[in-house]
């Protein structure tokens, strides 16, 4: 018996957790759908590299299993979730296995390789670059997502515009020294989660 379409992404989880495989089943069969969504998505934002998209679809499809074990039902949406966790992977593996990330030089033998820089002039770091602020920008997103007070989240966001700290003392309305533990912990949140990377 299929499981109902409208059941939510959550409701699966908790029976997958309970160990019904028809939940698996329907979890896994509506993830491979987005899998190919995110593949696409991916592949637009980062043409020319190589890779092919069914290698995509299979690095974000094979993402599942991750984000099911990690996945707190208290986030409140299992697709962002995943969504997150499958486009960092997906940045990994382009990082690692991209003509432009990593050219692989001419061979001893003569055979040629992805791309030589020796042959090919000196290699282009603005993917790189692009890549490196999409991780900046994830990082940041999610110390905002799970920032709970609406006050904390104005006051990173001001920072982020490179407001002053009097200028959001005025605009939130909150003593300096909140200001200060603010900031001063989302910075080290975002130092401790960089490093991670």
């Amino acid at each position: 018996m299929a499981i109902s379409r409208i059941i939510s992404d959550d409701e699966l989880i908790i029976k997958v957790r309970q160990g019904n495989n028809e939940a698996g089943l329907e979890l896994f069969t509506r993830y491979e759908h987005y899998a190919w969504r995110i593949a696409h998505d991916f592949n637009s934002a980062y043409p020319n590299s190589g890779i092919d998209i069914n290698d995509y679809h299979q690095v974000a499809f094979a993402c599942i299993p991750g984000a099911l074990k990690f996945y707190d039902l208290e986030f409140g949406s299992f697709y962002q979730y995943w969504k997150k966790f499958s486009w960092n992977e997906l940045i990994t593996y382009f990082k690692r296995n991209s003509y432009i990330c990593n050219p692989s030089p001419v061979g001893d033998d003569g055979s040629w390789g992805v791309l030589s820089e020796d042959d090919f002039g000196k290699p282009d770091y603005t993917l790189t670059d692009k890549l490196e602020m999409d991780e900046i920008e994830y990082i940041i997103q999610e110390i905002i997502d799970k920032t709970k007070n609406e006050k904390d989240r104005l006051i990173i966001n001001l920072f982020l515009k490179e407001t002053n700290f009097e200028e959001i003392h005025k605009i939130v309305k909150v003593p300096l020294r909140k200001i200060y533990y603010v900031i001063a912990k989302f910075k080290r949140s975002f130092t401790n989660l960089y490093e991670k990377w």
